[in-house]
């Protein structure tokens, strides 16, 4: 017997995300965004030449994130039970990249438009 009710919105494994195909590469892409908003944030004490603080910040988020998604994929290849699949570690760095193009990009712009607006109507 089923102990699950008719109509629970549940599928075979009890997953509430089985109907988006390939669920866990959002998961991928979500988790690791957050990874690199905190590796960022971390970064803020940098100060060096414009040019160089701008790619230290930016691109190190990207780079870590990155190496770590892809570690971990290569890593659970050699464990019988798992395995590493590439599309989730593009996930991984599509996650990053679109936090740091978040952050370095439409943050400062959205800020700046409503500090725009904020004098205009002040």
């Amino acid at each position: 017997m089923d102990p699950t009710p008719a109509g629970a919105g549940l599928t075979r494994d009890g997953s509430f995300l089985d109907f988006l195909p390939r669920a866990d590469l959002f998961a991928h892409f979500g988790i690791y965004a957050v990874l690199a908003f905190f590796l960022r944030w971390s970064l803020a004490w940098v100060h060096a030449c414009r040019p160089f603080e701008q790619a230290i910040k930016n691109g190190v988020p990207i780079v870590v994130t990155g190496v770590y998604g892809a570690g971990l994929e290569l890593m659970q290849e050699t464990i019988d039970a798992r395995a590493g699949e590439i599309l989730d570690a593009v996930a991984d760095s599509a996650g990053a990249i679109t936090m740091v193009f978040v952050l370095a990009y439409l943050w400062p712009r959205s800020a700046r438009l409503t500090r725009r607006l904020v004098t205009r109507l002040g």
